[in-house]
């Protein structure tokens, strides 16, 4: 049976130990994520929260929708094992019939039916066994880059506050931060305290000879999964693809604890060529959309 909960009926004990054993290994599912970046959602639950799937809904025009959080780039459906088609379909066809409108992100793990008629690229890299698979499999370019790369370089530092890295990607991605509301910088700035405080958060960092910080990757740290979640660097690094050193002490740091690097997604290719050229690995992100406005609204919204 699968039951709809508003937020204040979830068992948040039980919810959040489902996405932390979860096959699909996202924090974005957590509850006390979503509480940041989700003014109001609500959830279907299968059994003992066997399988749950969260519903972050708008109002608009007494109009219901979901939609995509602010950085919440999958959601969906999550459990300890796999998903059924079956199982798919019978949460698709549970989403409260007020919901008029989707427009909303699944995960990497779930079936691909007829309503997904949008998806986004991920990149995902299968950890192996040792540093010497590790760094066979990437490209030739690759490899020379990082060997050159580190002999730029006396050290690659981990401790690192999220005031910095808020501090360092504002002043190197401007325009990013330009773009976004107070909302959202706010959230930003909640969901990388929250991270810290779960302990699923780390950065690593790389400065030049001045000691001013010149290339960052934070990351997102779960049971199976290492995420990168914010990767900037400046032009005095790029120069020296540090950036590329970066992620594979990145990937090296975590190879014997975890099974999957997670790149994160991107639909521009000069940025998918350089993920895949660690040898990480094509993964489709499918999105929910359906329109069931009412006609003069369903052709605007088209």
């Amino acid at each position: 049976m699968i039951r709809h909960l508003k937020r204040e009926q979830i068992n948040e004990q039980k919810w959040d130990e489902t996405v932390r054993l979860s096959v699909q290994s996202l924090p974005y599912a957590y509850t006390w994520y979503l509480d940041t970046v989700a003014k109001d959602w609500q959830a279907l639950v299968k059994g003992d929260y066997e399988i749950i799937m969260p519903l972050p809904i708008k109002k608009k025009l007494n109009i219901h929708y979901l939609y995509q959080p602010f950085i919440c780039p999958q959601l969906g459906l999550f459990a300890e094992r796999e998903i059924l088609e079956d199982e798919y379909k019978l949460f698709i066809q549970s989403i409260p019939d007020k919901i008029l409108y989707y427009d909303y992100p699944l995960n990497t793990n779930t079936f691909t039916g007829k309503n997904e008629s949008e998806s986004k690229p991920n990149f995902e890299l299968q950890f192996p066994d040792n540093e010497e698979a590790l760094f066979a499999a990437y490209v030739y370019n690759r490899r020379r880059e990082i060997k050159i790369a580190d002999k730029h370089i006396n050290e690659i530092k981990s401790i690192c506050t999220t005031e910095k890295i808020i501090n360092f990607y504002k002043k190197v991605k401007p325009e990013i931060f330009k773009e976004l509301q107070e909302e959202q910088i706010s959230q930003l700035n909640s969901i990388l305290n929250l991270m810290d405080e779960h302990k699923m958060l780390h950065s690593f960092f790389i400065e030049n000879e001045d000691k001013k910080t010149v290339a960052l990757i934070t990351l997102f740290i779960t049971k199976q999964k290492v995420i990168n979640f914010i990767n900037v660097s400046t032009v005095e690094a790029k120069k020296k693809n540090l950036m590329a050193l970066l992620i594979h002490h990145s990937i090296k740091n975590f190879i014997n604890e975890k099974q999957v690097f997670d790149f994160e997604g991107s639909s521009l290719p000069g940025v998918a060529k350089f993920f895949k050229s660690f040898g990480a690995k094509e993964k489709i992100i499918p999105r929910l959309k359906m329109n069931k406005l009412p006609a003069p609204l369903k052709w605007i919204k088209k």
